[in-house]
């Protein structure tokens, strides 16, 4: 049965639209019914607590076969990954580095690219998961462990995105309430000055770009 649905810290379109029984997001993203949400929102993949998305009913599929043979079908599911990168102390990207990430009951080991990247596919469901990666092939000393919270990056010119974005970082301390408060502003501060834009402590438009730049969302 098709229903609104009231998005909580959290959520996200995959996780909605593979519980709802879909193949891919559009079904949800691109129906009529969210031409607002699209409108505010602009990229299906992140979404603010509070935005309304209508979710239709699944339609079935249908396929004729002839009898007396075997068929198999394949049920496809939308796609999550969590992709990260992880820069060493000296800030230089932590390349070839060997990565565990465990998530949802399941255990994934890989390598992190040239550029120092995790990128990974994970089920769609998933709210939380474990990155350790050794800096050092089996030094303990020197593995590092990371908890991450999936889905719960807001839209980035909401202020409470700006600070999750600034904290994940390392630029921000603070609370992510959404207040554009001192702490906040002085993070904002020290980002602009490191991506040499105009340095304002404010979320302007220069910053929202050196923002989306780095995350690409």
């Amino acid at each position: 049965m098709s229903k609104r649905h009231i998005v909580a810290d959290g959520d996200s379109l995959i996780a909605l639209a593979t519980e709802a029984g879909f193949a891919s997001v559009d079904a949800i993203w691109k129906h009529a019914e969210n031409a607002k949400l699209r409108e505010a929102r602009k990229d299906p993949r992140v979404l603010l607590p509070g935005d309304e998305v209508f979710i239709p009913d699944p339609q079935p599929a249908s396929k004729q076969v002839p009898c007396g043979s075997r068929h198999t079908f394949v049920l496809r599911t939308p796609a999550a990954r969590v992709r990260a990168r992880i820069l060493d102390h000296d800030a230089a990207p932590a390349a070839q580095c060997r990565y565990t990430l465990d998530v949802a009951g399941e255990h994934f080991e890989g390598t992190t690219d040239a550029g120092g990247i995790v990128d990974q596919r994970v089920p769609a469901s998933a709210k939380s998961a474990t990155l350790t990666v050794w800096m050092e092939e089996n030094d303990a000393e020197v593995a590092r462990k990371w908890e991450l919270d999936l889905g719960h990056l807001e839209p980035l010119r909401e202020i409470r995105g700006v600070q999750t974005r600034l904290c994940n970082l390392g630029l921000y301390g603070g609370s992510e309430d959404g207040a554009l408060d001192a702490v906040t502003r002085a993070a904002l501060r020290t980002f602009q000055q490191k991506r040499g834009i105009a340095v304002t402590g404010e979320a302007d438009d220069a910053t929202y770009a050196a923002l989306e730049e780095l995350y690409g969302i």
